[in-house]
């Protein structure tokens, strides 16, 4: 099957989709129009370089000549760009990644047939704060033949966006257990970040607002007033980067917390492995990767009280739910945790059989490969 990749390319993800369909034996191409932004210094991962992936780079941003007060010639030029592509490359499918971006390009070639990616903000957030990404995630979500989505929570948005209930796939972020698993050993990371001996608790959120990390820093006085040798550790960047660094030494923080930066999908099953609690205080999500991660290496969860992750924590069961924003919420069940062993290894186990029952990336992916299958095989536009 030849295919025509429509994303960035600059996600673990976009290379974990990549990767599974080139060792399936798929011809891939993949389109992208990435231009590094202003915060580019924490975030340019690079393209990916894999054998067999035949990539389409096009910065359109710098190629296409201004109109004044808009972004039009932009989104004008990568659709005439990618439909030069659809046309060129004759794929079998197209799959267009974030609905209001890649999503759009990809409805406005009119090419069929046309998977369309949802991967959180795109359809929970981006519609709200802005009528342009509200249209373009509409049409992007009505044009495509059969749309993918994580969680219910992104179902539900998708259908008030006007998609069609019938045409929606449900594709959990799933989690690749030969990696993230009880086994792995974490004793190397703690030696690296001097946590010997220490319990450890763990974000690897990206610092954007949405994610809620500034009140996970907040948690840090109440949780050390009670457990004072817990250190917290804080993976991620983004734009707020400095804004939370400057705040842990305002806050004379610093001896407890480290800041690890970036974290490669390589090494975060040992990050996960030497942590104690995770934490995800984010306020919109679908179904969180590293949350996923976390559970499947048995780890005792916190997160916020949102549908995303309520679609894999029950408060009680096998982890903690706190409002969003809480500081106090988020310390409060962290030292719980931190003063029951029992607890603490019941939620592990429990979220253990979640993920393996749930989020196994090789069911995933198998379904990923087969809902393409079932487009080329049905779309009458071929």
């Amino acid at each position: 099957m030849r295919i025509l990749y429509a994303h960035d390319g600059v996600s673990v993800f976009d290379h974990m989709f990549l990767r599974f369909l080139i060792s399936r034996g798929h011809e891939v191409h993949l389109v992208t129009f990435y231009h590094p932004p202003f915060f580019s210094k924490y975030m340019h991962w690079g393209l990916p370089r894999f054998d067999s992936l035949a990539i389409h780079h096009y910065d359109t941003d710098r190629l296409a000549v201004p109109l004044p007060y808009s972004n039009l010639h932009v989104i004008a030029l990568r659709i005439l760009t990618l439909s030069y592509l659809v046309k060129k490359i004759k794929p079998d499918v197209l799959n267009g990644h974030w609905a209001p971006s890649y999503g759009f390009y990809s409805a406005m070639t009119f090419f069929h047939p046309f998977l369309l990616t949802v991967w959180g903000s795109d359809v929970l957030l981006m519609p709200k704060r802005a009528m342009i990404a509200k249209k373009t995630a509409e049409l992007a979500l009505k044009k495509a033949d059969l749309v993918m989505v994580d969680s219910e929570v992104q179902r539900t948005e998708a259908v008030k966006l006007g998609c069609n209930p019938g045409k929606i796939v449900s594709f959990p972020w799933a989690v690749d257990l030969n990696k993230f698993n009880s086994e792995v050993k974490g004793e190397e990371v703690r030696k690296k970040l001097a946590v010997e001996g220490n319990p450890v608790i763990f974000c690897a959120r990206q610092h954007e607002e949405k994610y809620g990390v500034e009140y996970f820093i907040e948690s840090i006085p109440y949780v050390v007033k009670k457990v004072p040798d817990t250190r917290f550790v804080i993976g991620g960047v983004g734009p707020l980067t400095e804004k939370y660094v400057k705040k842990v030494e305002e806050k004379g923080l610093s001896k407890y917390v480290r800041f690890v930066g970036r974290i490669s999908h390589e090494e975060m099953p040992e990050y996960m492995a030497a942590s104690d609690v995770y934490v995800s205080p984010s306020f919109s999500n679908g179904s969180s990767a590293t949350l996923l991660e976390a559970m499947a290496c048995g780890k005792p969860v916190v997160v916020s009280d949102i549908l995303g992750n309520r679609e894999w924590v029950e408060n009680g069961e096998n982890g903690f739910t706190v409002p969003i924003r809480d500081p106090y919420a988020i310390a409060s069940a962290i030292i719980n945790l931190l003063k029951d062993n029992k607890l603490m290894s019941f939620f592990g186990r429990r979220n253990q059989e979640v993920v393996r029952k749930r989020a196994d990336l090789q069911k995933s992916l198998a379904l990923y490969e087969k809902v393409m299958y079932t487009l080329l095989e049905s779309c009458s536009y071929k």
